[in-house]
């Protein structure tokens, strides 16, 4: 079978069917689109409910290209031609694109079985954008998307993104641990204080690896927190020194 033109090229919007939309109620599906996520949706376009027998539940944006995947937001209004009447507004989604399929695979093998058997392939891409954001904002600060992240950089963001998955599906483990007391033998069973000690150590590997990644990003030469004099008289050397004509400088020379 030919593949596509437009795929990878455009932005393919998926929606699903929330429970009581049905064909007897409406007929048409509304996509609304807009640059910003918290306003300024206009009609993109409208298109009839049913495909062929089933519920429509995609559309491909050819007016964008994927690459503006970040900033293109979309939501969908359910609406009858004739009684005109409308539902609620719903998300749209948007397919994931092959990095983020990959990605998204590579985290799947890396949690656990129990965590990501319930997770939709959207809502574990939304760790993807969680380790991308926790990069962006150590210092120096950077803005990077899925479409330009270094290819480098992509292990540490996922393991960044697997903090993160971990850290929010198991948020409500401390309310299963238990303690047991009978005649003075006593049990506590307390995994919080278990994940607390290992997250602790992992955090403090992923910030040491992450300092030094993003030392890659400073702009240079730059002095962090030096003072600017000649070594002679009690200056510092620039720490951001990259070459000969910076140390010559921070000797007064």
């Amino acid at each position: 079978m030919a593949v596509p033109e437009i795929i990878f090229q455009n932005i393919e919007v998926k929606w699903v069917i929330p429970s009581g939309v049905t064909s007897a109620l409406y007929d048409t599906v509304n996509v609304y689109s807009s640059s910003d996520e918290t306003q300024g949706y206009v009609l993109l376009v409208s298109l009839s409910f049913l495909d062929g027998s089933n519920p429509r539940t995609s559309y491909v944006d050819l007016t964008k290209h994927i690459s503006t995947k970040n900033t293109s937001h979309y939501t969908i209004i359910f609406s009858h031609s004739v009684s005109g009447i409308l539902s609620d507004s719903y998300l749209a989604y948007k397919a994931l694109t092959p990095r983020e399929q990959r990605i998204v695979f590579q985290l799947r093998d890396g949690l656990s079985r129990f965590i990501t058997n319930r997770l939709a392939d959207e809502e574990v891409r939304q760790y993807i954008d969680l380790g991308i954001n926790g990069f962006n904002i150590y210092p120096p600060v950077t803005q990077f998307t899925i479409f330009s992240l270094p290819i480098s950089m992509e292990p540490l963001v996922i393991t960044g993104s697997l903090i993160m998955g971990v850290g929010f599906n198991l948020l409500g483990i401390g309310f299963t641990d238990i303690t047991y007391n009978d005649n003075g033998f006593a049990l506590t069973s307390s995994r919080a204080d278990k994940m607390a000690v290992t997250f602790d150590k992992v955090l403090g590997m992923y910030n040491g690896l992450l300092g030094i990644a993003k030392m890659d990003f400073a702009p240079g030469p730059i002095g962090l927190g030096t003072v600017a004099l000649p070594v002679s008289i009690g200056g510092n050397l620039n720490r951001g020194m990259l070459n000969v004509m910076d140390l010559l400088n921070s000797m007064g020379r």
